[in-house]
C-alpha cells in the first residue's frame, strides 16, 4: 500500500529526559507522540503536515528511563485537508517483557502545501478498508484491551493487529 495508515515507533527514553522523578518527562513524551502523528500523516498523505490540535491525551502509567517504548500512531478519519490520528503507547520492561498501555492521545493534522503553505486536500481512506466504519468513516480499532494479562505472549504486537494492507 502507497500510503500507510499506521505507523510504529520504538523508543528507549533516556537519562537527558527524565524529570524530578526519573520518570519520562511529559514534554519530552507529548514530543514523541506528535512526531509520531506527524510521521503517521505524512506517510499516509504524502505531504508537508502541521499540527492543528492535540486532545485527549491520557497519562495512564509513568514511564521508566530505559524502558522500551513503543508508539503507534493510525489515520481514523479523514476530511477534506485535514486526518485524525490517534495514538497510543505501551511500555516495556526490557528484563521481564512485561508491557503496559502508558498513555492514549488524539491528535488532528493538516496537510498543506511544502511552499506556500496552504492547506492541500489529502488522500481518503480506502473504501475498501477492512476496519473502516461504513456509517462515519472512522477506522474500527483493533487494539487489544487486555493490557495487563501476564499469560500472554509479551510481545508488544499483541496489542496492535496490523491494519496496513
Amino acid at each position: 500500500m502507497d500510503n500507510p495508515i499506521s505507523t510504529t515507533i520504538v523508543i528507549s527514553p533516556s537519562p537527558e529526559q527524565s524529570n524530578f522523578d526519573d520518570k519520562f518527562h511529559g514534554g519530552e513524551l507529548l514530543k514523541v507522540l506528535d512526531q509520531t502523528a506527524s510521521v503517521t500523516s505524512r506517510r499516509f498523505s504524502r505531504l508537508y503536515c502541521i499540527t492543528a490540535k492535540i486532545s485527549d491525551v491520557q497519562f495512564l502509567e509513568p514511564i521508566e528511563i530505559g524502558c522500551l517504548l513503543s508508539v503507534r500512531g493510525e489515520i481514523t478519519k479523514v476530511g477534506r485537508t485535514s486526518m485524525v490520528v490517534d495514538v497510543v503507547g505501551v511500555k516495556e520492561d526490557v528484563k521481564t517483557s512485561a508491557q503496559i498501555r502508558c498513555v492514549t492521545a488524539q491528535f488532528i493534522m493538516v496537510g498543506v502545501d511544502p511552499i506556500t503553505k496552504v492547506p492541500t486536500p489529502v488522500p481518503k481512506l480506502p473504501e475498501h478498508h477492512a476496519y473502516k466504519c461504513n456509517h462515519c468513516g472512522h477506522v474500527k480499532h483493533k487494539i487489544n484491551d487486555n493490557w495487563f494479562n501476564p499469560k500472554l505472549n509479551n510481545h508488544y504486537s499483541q496489542y496492535f493487529e496490523d491494519t496496513e494492507e
